[in-house]
């Protein structure tokens, strides 16, 4: 008896042991994990910091100069409209509210971008937490969101959203908007959660079409959806936002454009564009995950390029099974929003006509899009699926990853891999160091005012705001560009004037111009023009 009972107790005791060590292990193997993830995640904060400040510097275009030109202007007039300010299709006060003040802390516009975007890339970064968290996700799934967040994983989603932060707070407030969604439906603060987010719906849509067409209007979408689910409760919020936010738009498109002297480009009716919009916007999907046209066969990036078509296969058809059957409505939101957004997106373009349109150009539209795809597989990375499941997942992950890593390393140093700079008109991975020559002569010879084609604001911001005006050629005379410019820089006092130009404006110039109001100074091998402007007067009142 006593054997007995001895050794029944050792058996309790090795099997408490045995229980003890596993639970070590696992525990160990699940820090292990989150350790690995969160260096991961500071290697790249490093990486994308040394870009952001390359890009910074060295990869400037006119349209993201033209959001530094306003933020200085908004600066000046300490205002959140700018009288001054020569609008285009949108009222522009996002982007500013964070560039505008570090104009009165840094000297060096530089210094305002780098900081400016690091700064709206944490914004980014936070905004999206908060959602992962308000949709019930694990911390090391929003470690590896936020490693993927920072990754430049196609190149218009490094250039519009990373470095030169076009659409970034956009989709930074409709994480928001996600956030409180989930929040009101959990029942959490829904007083204050409901308020904010009408709030959000309603000021997003005050500004434009943007937030209208990547958060509100998927977000009804959803909300229709789920009434088919019998789920009414969510429908009704969802229709609720769609109400604040239609009333954000109609108070912008009948008040704040007539009152902005704003230009409407959404005056045309839906219309089918044909088979070849089709293939175009298809082909702009597939670019979404790295796909790339035009590059030679065989190599690394061919290799990652064509795997980037299976990731765009993958995390569509993953998203679109899970706004099927995910049976956790907040999860259905947000992982079925990748497909979601990508079929509504990819309608617009078929059927409207939008302002820009090309093959280069779509990838903007698309970006919005495709930046939910990181969410989804976050969802993923937590499920615990079969092993064929999970080999599948981390090849996409793997591929996703490595695709993000070769477009840092393209942004850095844009000769390494040899592909297109999509995302905006501007295609040039030089479209401002090769004025360098030019702006030296600039410099050495006292120029206190310029004129320029093209490339204004861009060649004004590299110059720390140096005045620069635009012009165009229009019917047969020069005119004023009125776009995307201050107002008042055309009275700028200018003694020593020039107009820089490239070979083909340089042509039009000598063309249309009294000689004696001007001569050329400069020209280098980049073919740039210089002109010394002999009489500004002069000069104006020919532009005029």
């Amino acid at each position: 008896m006593g054997d007995s009972g001895d050794s029944g107790y050792r058996g309790g005791y090795q099997d408490y042991r045995q229980w003890a060590i596993c639970i070590i292990i696992f525990r160990m193997r699940k820090k292990t994990g989150h350790t690995f993830l969160i260096i991961i995640f500071l290697i790249i904060v490093v990486l994308n910091v040394i870009v952001t400040i390359h890009v910074s510097k060295n990869l400037l275009d006119d349209d993201t100069s033209g959001e530094m030109l306003l933020s200085k202007c908004l600066f000046d007039e300490k205002s959140l409209v700018c009288s001054d300010w020569e609008y285009a299709t949108e009222i522009r006060i996002t982007n500013q509210l964070i560039f505008a003040p570090l104009f009165g802390i840094f000297s060096e516009w530089s210094d305002v971008r780098i900081t400016g975007t690091l700064i709206i890339q944490l914004i980014l970064l936070f905004s999206f937490i908060f959602m992962m968290k308000a949709s019930s996700h694990h911390t090391d799934s929003i470690l590896l969101g936020c490693s993927l967040l920072l990754l430049p994983y196609c190149v218009a989603y490094g250039r519009v959203i990373l470095y030169h932060c076009y659409y970034a707070l956009y989709i930074s407030q409709v994480f928001l908007i996600i956030t409180f969604f989930l929040r009101v439906l959990d029942k959490k603060q829904t007083k204050l959660s409901l308020a904010i987010l009408i709030l959000l719906c309603f000021s997003g849509c005050l500004t434009g079409i943007r937030i209208v067409f990547i958060g509100i209007l998927p977000l009804c979408v959803f909300g229709l959806s789920e009434f088919l689910r019998n789920n009414k409760k969510t429908f009704q919020l969802a229709i609720l936002c769609g109400i604040a936010g239609a009333a954000g738009f109609l108070v912008y498109t009948f008040g704040l454009t007539k009152l902005f002297h704003l230009r409407s480009e959404l005056h045309h009716m839906p219309e089918f564009k044909g088979m070849a919009a089709i293939w175009v916007v298809l082909f702009s999907i597939l670019r979404q995950f790295s796909y790339r046209s035009g590059i030679p066969r065989g190599g690394l990036l061919s290799i990652m390029s064509y795997a980037g078509i299976g990731t765009a296969l993958y995390a569509l058809s993953q998203s679109a099974i899970a706004a099927i059957t995910e049976k956790d409505n907040k999860k259905r939101l947000v992982n079925g929003m990748l497909f979601l957004q990508i079929v509504l997106t990819a309608l617009s373009l078929i059927f409207f006509d939008l302002p820009f349109n090309s093959r280069f150009d779509y990838s903007r539209y698309l970006v919005p899009a495709s930046v939910w795809s990181i969410p989804l597989f976050c969802g993923i990375f937590e499920k615990k699926n079969e092993l064929i499941q999970k080999v599948l997942f981390y090849t996409i992950l793997t591929i996703f990853t490595g695709n993000g890593l070769i477009n840092l390393c393209f942004f850095r140093n844009p000769a390494v891999f040899t592909q297109e700079y999509d995302g905006l008109s501007y295609r040039s991975t030089e479209s401002i160091t090769r004025f360098d020559d030019a702006i030296r002569f600039i410099r050495e010879n006292n120029y206190n005012t310029g004129y320029a084609f093209k490339d204004i604001n861009a060649l004004s911001e590299y110059m720390n705001g140096f005045p620069i005006i635009g012009i165009q050629y229009n019917e047969g005379r020069l005119s004023y560009l009125n776009w995307l410019t201050r107002k008042n820089i055309r009275n700028s006092p200018g003694e020593n004037v020039f107009l820089i130009a490239n070979y083909n404006d340089a042509e039009t110039f000598r063309g249309i111009t009294v000689p004696e109001l001007s001569e050329l100074v400069y020209q280098d091998k980049n073919e740039l023009f210089i002109y010394q402007i002999n009489d500004p007067d002069a000069f104006k009142s020919f532009l005029k």
